[in-house]
């Protein structure tokens, strides 16, 4: 799972192209197992239609979370993210300043790894295939 938005300039993209490549190297039986999860920071411009093209691009398996502003923010403080908006020229060109994490969520529910945006590839992978093979230690 990762928190995002569609308008971010990097680290959305970065990290949706990574989380692709990964899914694209598992073996076809682990692909449908690994789900990405992306849910907005900005619900004000990210409805269901733009967020779900937006993950699609990466993956057509990817799946894009968006809802209510209050119940994005029990999602939010369970997960301890952070959100700001960055003011812009004009009202609707604003940036959202937020958290980087990456969580992989263990089949039986549990957070098993967390990973910062700017982690190599290969070791969130790693731990995606530890996971997808029923491992949980590192």
């Amino acid at each position: 799972m990762y928190f995002g938005y569609t308008h971010c300039t990097d680290t959305c993209p970065l990290t949706l192209s990574e989380l692709a490549h990964i899914r694209r190297t598992l073996p076809p039986s682990d692909r449908s197992r690994f789900v990405v999860a992306f849910v907005t920071v900005d619900p004000a411009r990210d409805d269901r239609a733009r967020l779900g093209a937006y993950v699609r691009a990466f993956d057509p398996h990817f799946v894009g979370l968006t809802g209510s502003k209050a119940s994005l923010a029990r999602v939010y403080d369970a997960y301890r993210i952070w959100s700001q908006r960055l003011p812009g020229q004009n009202a609707a060109a604003y940036l959202e300043a937020h958290s980087g994490t990456l969580y992989l969520i263990a089949p039986d529910g549990s957070i098993g790894a967390r990973h910062a945006w700017r982690d190599a590839p290969a070791a969130i992978g790693a731990d995606v295939k530890r996971f997808l093979n029923g491992r949980s230690e590192r």
